[in-house]
This record gives structure tokens, C-alpha cells and sequence, in this order.
């Protein structure tokens, strides 16, 4: 399929996203896919289907080291799952990125 063939040809794909204003029940009644980072910031309305008690345990695990601000990617995984186990291996990942990097930029 050649780039930009599903703005030529809608027909072949089933989510259109601007027609269906994020309700996706028609093709999955199932569950209904939850877009996340417009909430970053928004901790109890991020975390409302985990236990609002964690909130603050949610933000610790996420924090970067050198600037104290949340990582977002954490939070969005700590979001979709509640799962604070799989945050922390998001946030430890991004930490051994952090350092790998300012020690090859100080190698050079």
C-alpha cells in the first residue's frame, strides 16, 4: 500500500478517527481505547481507574533524577496498566539512557 493511500481510499480503513470522536464501540465492543497524554498533568483524572490512594507512590517512581519532573512515558504506562512495576522499568530505562548519554558526551 503506497504512502498516503488511506487519505486517497478511507473506505479501507475502519478507524476514522475525526468521525468517530474517539468511540470506537462500533468496531471493538470490547473496551474503548483511552488517549492519555492530553491528561499528563492531570493526576486524578490520569490515574482515575487505578487506586487514587497510589497517586503520589505513581509520580515518585516516575521522577527524573536530574530535573525532578515527572517522565511521561512512565505515567502513561503507570495509567493504561496500574501496574507501578512496569513504571519503574520505564523510568529505570530512561535513567540508564540519561547517564549512558551525559557519559558519551563527556567522553568526547
Amino acid at each position: 500500500m503506497a504512502a498516503g493511500s488511506l487519505r486517497n481510499n478511507p473506505n479501507s480503513s475502519n478507524f476514522w478517527y475525526n468521525l468517530t470522536g474517539g468511540d470506537f464501540s462500533f468496531y471493538n465492543k470490547k473496551s474503548t481505547p483511552r488517549f492519555l497524554e492530553n491528561l499528563l498533568g492531570q493526576s486524578n483524572e490520569l490515574f482515575k481507574d487505578c487506586n487514587n490512594s497510589m497517586i503520589p507512590a505513581f509520580e515518585n517512581t516516575c521522577r527524573n533524577s536530574w530535573d525532578n519532573q515527572t517522565n511521561k512515558e512512565c505515567m502513561l504506562t503507570i495509567a493504561r496498566t496500574c501496574n507501578t512495576t512496569l513504571g519503574k522499568a520505564i523510568q529505570e530505562l530512561v535513567e540508564r539512557q540519561r547517564y549512558e548519554l551525559q557519559r558519551k558526551c563527556m567522553a568526547l
